[in-house]
């Protein structure tokens, strides 16, 4: 009698077992015709889009790296002197959306995640002016450095003045780096 109840048990849970894999079958199966519902309208959107990231991205690189001449260094010295030398993670940034873009992964999530990389690099732009504090809050002096890959750039001025102000040197540090790792 109880070889039958176990016999029973186990013929249940591998019913249960089936059930779920059909369910599981069943729900990739959507998936797979969520995906092969996408137009090429909307392939095509997408690709066009990641394209143009990655266009953006090679310029943003280029004139980071390459002073020029006139309009080119006066693109130079503004994306310099807002983040000095972070300015590269800008582009980075770019680039990866615009991979991810171009593989069809799901942007939902991937735009906070690329606006936490943001505000991380910013943080780290207001760490760099609080810890070369020099007494000195002119923003034409702080853009003139961070044109020339010293300093936090005028982004750091910015997020790190009221560090500064608010709590004094030794805090603000403490602060900053407390924020960077949170």
């Amino acid at each position: 009698m109880l070889k039958k109840k176990k016999d029973e048990s186990k013929a249940e849970k591998l019913e249960k077992i089936k059930k779920t894999e059909k369910k599981a079958d069943k729900e990739k199966e959507s998936d797979k015709k969520k995906r092969s519902e996408a137009t090429p309208i909307d392939f095509a959107v997408r690709q066009r889009r990641a394209l143009i990231m990655f266009i953006t991205s090679a310029l943003l690189i280029a004139i980071i790296f390459i002073p020029g001449e006139m309009v080119w260094l006066w693109l130079h010295n503004l994306i310099l002197g807002l983040c000095s030398m972070l300015a590269l993670f800008w582009p980075i940034l770019l680039l990866f959306m615009a991979v991810v873009t171009m593989l069809e992964k799901k942007i939902d999530k991937l735009w906070k995640k690329l606006s936490l990389c943001s505000g991380l690099v910013i943080a780290v732009n207001a760490c760099i002016y609080i810890f070369t504090y020099s007494g000195t809050m002119d923003v034409k002096e702080t853009f003139d450095a961070a044109a020339s890959y010293h300093g936090g750039g005028v982004l750091g001025l910015i997020f790190g003045i009221p560090f500064l102000k608010l709590f004094g040197k030794t805090p603000a540090k403490i602060l900053i780096i407390i924020i960077m790792l949170v």
